[in-house]
């Protein structure tokens, strides 16, 4: 069950959803064809003004929204409430030509280390399921949170360290029916990395993490791996 914390709206809870999409934007597809759509979608984020590249959309989740909140809540993520004035907007990640839909964030330590998970409802169905299209970052952060005011935050350049903590993560709290590898992001190799829009480097194996996620707990061994790509990420990501 969900209970309101009074003044506290997480910034998932202001989008109407419902309305985001018509009828003649949806994509159904089912299981064979879902890796072939995975395919058109962009490789990254962009800046406000869609004129600057971001970093890569490294995950992609399948479920219902209220199931989505359910298991990651139980994976220790936090929810989050930005104020959507002109720096928010100015300085998110763009898709679908809107910020975030939804934003979480999961401490890795007792610095300001942590994970950040921006997820967007896209207009694909698979099966009948929504599917939301994400980007996990892990920001390295600072020994104090002052720090990062006056000297920014960084940024692990390592895009895959992010996205195989969070298929761990997921996996680890009982809300992973099935996940897959697909190579239809952009690979950057470690030699040659790319600046986003935020000046900040990064590389990927170009491997997108796609996870069928449950509300309710679903046993350790009883997650299965679909072997759509075994050459990206797949044998990093399920350790």
């Amino acid at each position: 069950f969900f209970i309101k914390v009074p003044g506290f709206v997480p910034d998932h809870a202001e989008v109407n959803f419902a309305g985001l999409y018509i009828d003649s934007d949806l994509i159904d597809t089912n299981m064979e064809g879902f890796e072939e759509v995975l395919g058109t979608l962009p490789c990254c984020t962009t800046n406000r003004n869609g004129d600057g590249q971001g970093q890569p959309l490294n995950v992609v989740l399948v479920g219902e929204g209220r199931m989505i909140l359910r298991a990651l809540l139980r994976g220790g993520w936090s929810e989050n409430a930005y104020k959507k004035d002109d720096i928010y907007l100015n300085n998110s990640d763009y898709l679908y030509g809107r910020p975030p839909d939804a934003t979480f964030r999961k401490s890795r330590g007792r610095t300001t280390e942590r994970n950040e998970l921006s997820l967007w409802l896209s207009p694909i169905r698979v099966d009948g399921e929504p599917v939301w299209v994400g980007q996990v970052k892990h920001a390295i952060g600072r020994k104090y949170q002052i720090s990062e005011v006056f000297f920014g935050t960084s940024m692990d350049p390592d895009t895959n360290d992010g996205r195989n903590y969070l298929l761990q993560n997921l996996w680890y709290s009982q809300s992973l029916l099935a996940f897959a590898f697909t190579g239809t992001g952009l690979e950057v190799p470690v030699e040659s990395p790319l600046i986003g829009f935020r000046g900040s480097p990064f590389f990927t194996d170009g491997g997108r993490l796609v996870m069928w996620i449950s509300g309710d707990p679903v046993a350790l061994n009883n997650a299965r791996d679909l072997l759509w790509n075994t050459k990206t990420g797949s044998q990093g990501g399920s350790d």
